[in-house]
């Protein structure tokens, strides 16, 4: 489908919604709008054969067969999040000024009105190592945004093949730190079902029962939410702190839950419709129509959610993949897969 046929289409849609009681005409123009000022940053887009959002939008509505299937996919913009550049570095600043600062200094039960307030904060931060689990979180850049100087890296998914507990400690603590290491923090910039986290909080939490570990993810689902309280009430030197937890409402599930969003029911049927065009069916990954660890169906987040820098694998499949011939995505996700081969 191209852009003029787009609008076209939309013109009947909104004709036909005349009371506006699906909201054809406020979803197309809220697009609109964000079209020019929000959706233009996502990373993955910017350069190449992609095409302006404008483009992408076409396509990925001209991707389902039926009229039916290709508004209920329009419709479902309307519950799309998309968290651009500026509510990153925003995350950035709160994780650290919110949530490392206060922990640290509750845990240390340290005075903020003290004339040693600032000379102690330095101190613990000092003996504070802050890691992040996988790359796509940003440490560097997130050490540049709250002027954090010369604090060592470390990303916990890069050694995870490799990863030894002395190791660690030897090169990555007592060589960068020195042996009164007290805290450790981990970072990552959203969190779907957790799966992915899970042994890397854990490992953290057994370099030693002594030192106090902190995950604080940017962006959280439920379902990661609930993995981490519940490592909280295992490990007595874990604590967690979000920046963001996203509410359960934000979410499709498989099947139907009381109070649901209106729109879901259609949108959950022209998933199910659309996935065999969206993915090569029973390809390992396939994760399902509602995203990551959809398999089982018990972690599968179904989410409609888009960073500017990537989109999470737990966001539905047909926003963000591609089948050449097949399906054409909304907001192309990179990933760390091997590129999928179509026959």
């Amino acid at each position: 489908m191209t852009p003029i046929e787009l609008q076209r289409k939309l013109q009947i849609w909104c004709q036909e919604d005349y009371d506006g009681s699906i909201g054809i005409s406020d979803i197309k123009k809220d697009i609109e709008f964000l079209s020019r000022e929000l959706y233009n940053e996502y990373d993955v887009t910017k350069h190449g054969g992609h095409g302006d959002f404008i483009f992408r939008l076409a396509r990925w509505i001209g991707s389902a067969e039926t009229d039916d299937d290709q508004k209920s996919l329009f419709v479902l913009l309307r519950h799309l999040i998309f968290f651009g550049d500026n509510e990153l570095d925003a995350a950035y600043r709160t994780a650290f000024s919110r949530h490392v600062v206060s922990w640290l200094m509750n845990d240390q039960k340290l005075n903020v009105f003290s004339t040693t307030a600032d000379a102690d904060l330095k101190s613990i931060l000092n003996r504070t190592l802050l890691t992040e689990i996988t790359d796509s979180f940003g440490l560097r850049s997130f050490l540049g945004k709250n002027n954090l100087h010369g604090r060592p890296r470390y990303t916990w998914y890069a050694h995870r093949k490799s990863w030894q507990r002395q190791q660690f400690i030897d090169t990555e603590i007592v060589r960068n730190l020195g042996e009164n290491i007290s805290h450790i923090v981990l970072f990552e910039d959203f969190v779907g079902s957790g799966s992915q986290v899970e042994p890397f909080l854990k490992l953290a939490c057994n370099v030693d029962r002594n030192i106090k570990v902190l995950f604080c993810p940017m962006y959280i689902c439920p379902a990661g939410a609930q993995l981490a309280l519940r490592l909280q009430r295992q490990y007595r030197n874990f604590s967690f702190s979000p920046v963001l937890e996203i509410p359960q409402k934000c979410f499709i599930t498989k099947n139907a839950i009381d109070g649901e969003h209106p729109d879901f029911p259609t949108i959950r049927k022209t998933a199910n419709v659309v996935h065999p065009k969206v993915v090569i069916p029973g390809s390992p990954q396939d994760f399902g129509p509602f995203g990551f660890d959809g398999v089982n169906q018990q972690g599968a987040t179904g989410g409609f959610i888009v960073t500017s820098t990537n989109c999470p694998d737990n966001t539905i499949p047909l926003i963000h993949r591609r089948r050449a011939g097949y399906w054409e995505p909304l907001f192309l996700r990179t990933s760390r897969e091997a590129l999928e081969v179509t026959p």
